[in-house]
C-alpha cells in the first residue's frame, strides 16, 4: 500500500511542476491546471454577480482577474506540498522521522505538516527526517519551494505587465470614440466624406498593441 502513496505523490509533484513550467516559462503561457482554474473562478464570479445590477456586476467581475494570480500560485503550492506529504506518508514512523513532542503520532496530518514546513523554507518544526533519503527529499522540496516563490514573483510581474498594456490599449480606444456606447465612432474620423483615410496606420497600431499584450 505504501508504494501507491509514493507513486501518487510523485505524480502530483510532477503535475504541479509541469503546470508551473507551461504557465510561467513556456512561450504559450497556458498551463492545463491554471487555465481550468481561471475558467472556474470567472464562471463562479459570473454566477455570483448575475443577480446584481449591471454597474455592480461589472465591479464584481473585475475582481475575478486579480484573484486568479494568488489562487493559481496557492494551487501550485498545495498540489506540490500534498504530493510530498504522500511521499513522506509512505515511510513515516518513529525510526525514519523524529517527533519532538510526545503527543505526536506518525499520521498523514504530520506528513502534511512536515511538507508544509519544508516547502515554505522556514525550517523544520516538530517532525524532522532522520534517514539520509528523506533528508535529501526534504531538501529537494525546500529548493522547489524557493523556486516556486521566485517563479511566482516572475509570474505576477508578467501578468500585471500585460494588464497594463491592455489598459493602455483600451484607454486609447476609449478616448478615440466619440460615443462610448457606439464602437463604430472610433472609425468615423477615418472615413471623411465616405473615403477611408489613415485607416491602415490606425489598424496597424492596434495590431501592434494587441500583439504585445498577447505575447506578454
Amino acid at each position: 500500500m505504501g508504494w501507491i502513496s509514493t507513486v501518487a505523490g510523485l505524480a502530483l509533484i510532477f503535475i504541479g511542476l509541469l503546470d508551473v513550467f507551461f504557465t510561467v516559462l513556456h512561450y504559450d503561457g497556458f498551463g492545463f491546471l491554471s487555465s481550468r482554474l481561471y475558467n472556474r473562478l470567472f464562471n463562479t464570479f459570473r454566477f455570483l454577480t448575475r443577480p446584481l445590477p449591471r454597474k455592480y456586476r461589472a465591479l464584481g467581475l473585475s475582481l475575478a482577474a486579480p484573484l486568479m494570480v494568488p489562487v493559481t500560485i496557492t494551487a501550485w503550492i498545495l498540489v506540490v506540498s500534498f504530493g510530498y506529504a504522500l511521499v513522506y506518508y509512505d515511510s513515516i514512523d518513529t525510526k525514519t522521522f523524529y517527533f519532538s513532542s510526545p503527543g505526536l503520532e506518525p499520521t498523514f496530518l504530520e506528513a502534511l505538516y512536515l511538507s508544509g514546513t519544508a516547502i515554505s523554507t522556514v525550517g523544520f518544526g516538530d517532525v524532522t527526517p532522520q534517514s539520509t533519503v528523506y533528508q535529501l527529499i526534504t531538501i529537494s522540496e525546500a529548493l522547489i519551494g524557493f523556486g516556486l516563490l521566485t517563479l511566482a514573483i516572475t509570474y505576477v510581474i508578467g501578468v500585471y505587465g500585460v494588464l497594463q498594456q491592455l489598459g493602455v490599449l483600451s484607454a486609447g480606444l476609449y478616448h478615440q470614440a466619440q460615443d462610448s456606447s457606439d464602437p463604430l465612432t472610433i472609425l468615423k474620423p477615418h472615413f471623411p466624406n465616405g473615403e477611408h483615410r489613415g485607416l491602415e496606420t490606425h489598424l496597424m497600431s492596434l495590431h501592434r498593441g494587441w500583439s504585445r499584450s498577447t505575447r506578454g
